[in-house]
């Protein structure tokens, strides 16, 4: 398959047809144990694997594409995708799954509330700006993190999963909650944590 049929021509992520095929390759996810180098005590260290999906969906892009017109909401788009590319790790994957909602997979995260966190963070304090007109633009994050023994049954119960942890980002179920903010789930207690606005 060439690299022009696997990516989206206006975020440069990977298209959801690679999203899907992908997603549904790792999960359930390989059994074996992880075994890592720490660098403070220069000492392999085992541990039991993860994987993260993190789905990411903007904030009042509609309103954009309405107000400002789709050159601009298409401007948009291209520079999230940027800005996704350079705030992942090089083994991460990163997906546009259509419109303005995004997807990353990433394996074998320490901190997953500070990865979703960081993410956010990038795209509120980047300076989106199209023919001199500055655009504000956040978005709301949800992580469901699968790993094996423990996990989801399959790759659509872990999507449903982050999917629901990211509508809670958008705060639709709680009037008092806005948008912008990371939502995950504690995989072995089940607990649903929330960020502050980002």
């Amino acid at each position: 398959m060439s690299k022009g049929f696997q990516t989206d021509g206006l975020s440069g992520l990977l298209r959801k047809e690679i999203f899907e095929q992908d997603i549904h390759a790792l999960v359930p996810l390989d059994r074996r144990v992880r075994i890592r180098r720490d660098e403070q005590s220069g000492k392999d260290r085992r541990g039991e694997r993860s994987l993260s999906l993190c789905y990411l969906d903007g904030d009042n892009f509609k309103s954009i594409n309405d107000e400002e017109g789709h050159d601009t909401g298409d401007h948009v788009i291209s520079e999230l995708g940027r800005i996704i590319r350079e705030s992942i790790k090089p083994s991460d994957r990163a997906y546009r799954l259509g419109g303005d909602e995004f997807a990353v997979v990433a394996l074998d995260l320490p901190d997953v509330m500070m990865y979703g966190t960081r993410l956010a963070k990038a795209v509120k304090e980047h300076e989106f700006k199209y023919k001199g007109k500055i655009i504000p633009m956040t978005i709301s994050v949800g992580i469901a993190t699968h790993i094996p023994m423990d996990g989801y049954v399959d790759a659509e119960e872990l999507k449903e999963e982050a999917d629901n942890l990211c509508y809670e980002s958008k705060g639709y179920r709680k009037q008092n909650h806005g948008k912008g903010r990371v939502t995950i789930l504690i995989p072995k207690t089940k607990e649903i944590i929330q960020s502050g606005e980002i």
